[in-house]
């Protein structure tokens, strides 16, 4: 029988988030007898998805983080690895401030190599301004670029996004899974103790600043609905700021957030609209959750187009005064959003089709 070509990725970590969920979506969904996917990953803290990679015959290594300091070690990490493990054809790399490191010690030993863009800003400050640089030799190392939008590729890879090297790859969801389901909505609302008059406003993201949830609690708390709850689904280092926050506000009572959840789909049933006033996004997968499972969506007008695929879709700048005017003016129509799932799946967003794709496009590329 014959091997299965072995793809590596590099993350961050294997937790929950947007670039994790959708490679482990692929994964899920690829012919694994034809294609298998190893990781190199910047932590050697235990992981959300390691014991699901470890069934699906998935290897993780771990790469020292990447400190500036300690640049020759980093280097050497990558150069003894690939001179350790020379089944690799092809490496896929997610994690884009160090890239143009390793992408350029993959070349040296031939892998053929691919960068995928899943943002459209490295944020503020210094930081920003030092990821910035480092990620600018990428357009010119990578041998392919992939990214899940317009936006997201051009911000990364300027002018390569005009070439042939460029492939626009959309962030595949279970559409079946993320289809509105009554019963699901009953056993969310009873588990979260909702009552039939609640209005469950609801967001999904990492909570980290650039989600901008301070926007969000403090356009929820000048929202004057009756029986308004605030439903979060996300993990992330903001999670005591954003605790304190609306507990300041007073609206700690209305509040929950569920973190390391990897039952969005269940969650969403169980909302009413969705909440997303992100700085910026490569894509912004959830929101395209939150569209299959038929969810009014209010959303910062500057994210990528690519977002608009149903009729509920409404963009909003990101001020308070138009959030809540917006926001009173949502119709909620529980029979209507069992529907959305076909819509999404009709605009090439389903992960069946998108993994279908990548296999092919691997297959071809390594030579199988």
């Amino acid at each position: 029988m014959t091997e299965p070509i072995r793809i590596l990725h590099v993350l961050g970590a294997l937790n929950i988030g947007g670039a994790e969920n959708l490679v482990m979506n692929w994964y899920r969904n690829i012919d694994r007898t034809k294609i298998q996917f190893d990781f190199i990953v910047h932590t050697s803290k235990p992981s959300f998805y390691d014991s699901e990679i470890s069934r699906h015959g998935g290897h993780i290594y771990i790469a020292p983080k990447f400190k500036g300091i300690n640049l020759f070690q980093y280097i050497g990490f990558w150069f003894t690895f690939f001179k350790q493990h020379p089944e690799y054809k092809i490496i896929h790399g997610h994690v884009r401030s160090t890239a143009a490191i390793y992408l350029l010690i993959a070349r040296h030993f031939k892998l053929i190599t691919i960068s995928h863009s899943h943002s459209t800003s490295s944020g503020n400050g210094f930081s920003a301004l030092v990821k910035n640089t480092l990620q600018l030799p990428i357009r010119w190392i990578a041998d392919y670029y992939f990214a899940p939008s317009v936006e997201s590729g051009k911000w990364l890879f300027g002018n390569k996004i005009k070439s042939t090297q460029f492939f626009l790859l959309k962030n595949g969801i279970d559409t079946t899974k993320f289809q509105f389901n009554l019963a699901a909505r009953k056993a969310v609302r009873e588990k979260m103790s909702y009552s039939t008059d609640d209005k469950v406003f609801g967001c999904v993201g990492r909570l980290i600043e650039s989600k901008n949830y301070n926007f969000l609690l403090t356009s929820f708390r000048s929202l004057k609905i009756p029986n308004k709850k605030l439903l979060i689904i996300g993990d992330g280092s903001e999670y005591h700021n954003i605790l304190s926050l609306a507990k300041k506000l007073k609206i700690n009572q209305d509040l929950t957030i569920v973190q390391g959840t990897d039952k969005v789909w269940y969650y969403l049933n169980g909302m009413d609209s969705f909440l997303f006033p992100s700085k910026f996004e490569g894509l912004g997968v959830s929101v395209i959750e939150a569209e299959t499972n038929g969810l009014p969506i209010i959303l910062n007008e500057s994210l990528p187009s690519e977002l608009d695929l149903t009729d509920l879709v409404q963009r909003v700048p990101l001020n308070i005064d138009d959030w809540i005017v917006s926001i009173n003016k949502i119709q909620h129509n529980l029979k209507s959003r069992v529907k959305y799932a076909e819509c999404i799946q009709h605009e090439g967003y389903d992960i069946v089709a998108s993994a279908k794709w990548l296999e092919q496009w691997y297959l071809k590329k390594g030579g199988k």
